[in-house]
């Protein structure tokens, strides 16, 4: 079933859905170049996080999202600056802390859309700089999708399968963020607000099997 995103663009759609099995598939990019062997995420940008707590703020839920938090991780990430590295234990806090608000999975979508799109605007520049002249469609994104990865978290995996034409398979690996609902909502989210760059309409589905450290999404376009 679609979700429509209150707020959001009509090319942009959302669903949770079981993957179609009779999908043909083959390997497309990896990251590292052995994902199943990854190293659990340690540390994570202090600009996810930021880029979040903006939203929150938007959304009048800052209060309630810092009742949440001990007061030693309260100071340390409303004190956080951007750009620089923060522990996974400190980041595992402040998605377990927006967790706790039970957010509905729209709200959550809505949320890592906003903040993807906010983030995106310079970490793709680059990427797009690179496909200038070349064709670019979301497969350029994704052949990147380790080096953006990279950018916002140290450790954890990704691995990429081409299911169709215009059709992937985003698996994420040794990532323990991905226990939390919200982060999994929110993860569909920022990845909508990519793959909406270069087409013309957007979907993203969140596969059923979510785990402790894993989790997969199906991107989808035209």
């Amino acid at each position: 079933m679609t979700a429509e995103i209150p707020g959001s663009p009509p090319p942009l759609r959302y669903t949770s859905s079981v993957p179609d099995a009779s999908a043909l598939s083959e390997p497309f990019a990896a990251f590292p170049e052995d994902p199943a062997h990854a190293v659990p995420t340690r540390r994570v940008r202090s600009t996810l996080l930021i880029s979040g707590l903006t939203e929150l703020r938007a959304r009048n839920l800052i209060e309630a999202y810092t009742k949440q938090l001990d007061e030693a991780a309260r100071s340390a990430i409303l004190g956080a600056v951007a750009g620089v590295w923060l522990s996974a234990d400190l980041a595992m806090k402040h998605f377990a802390a927006v967790e706790a608000l039970h957010l509905s999975t729209e709200v959550a979508f809505s949320i890592g859309a906003a903040s993807g799109a906010r983030m995106q605007n310079s970490m793709l520049q680059t990427v797009l700089r690179m496909a200038t002249g070349a064709g670019a469609t979301p497969w350029t994104i994704l052949r990147h999708y380790g080096r953006l990865w990279s950018r916002t978290f140290e450790g954890g995996g990704v691995c990429i399968t081409k299911l169709g034409p215009k059709d992937a398979r985003v698996a994420i690996l040794a990532h323990p963020p991905s226990r939390f609902v919200y982060f999994r909502h929110a993860l569909c989210g920022a990845n909508s607000s990519a793959a909406r760059l270069l087409a013309r309409t957007a979907s993203v589905s969140l596969e059923s099997g979510a785990t402790s450290d894993g989790m997969a999404m199906r991107w989808s376009w035209v």
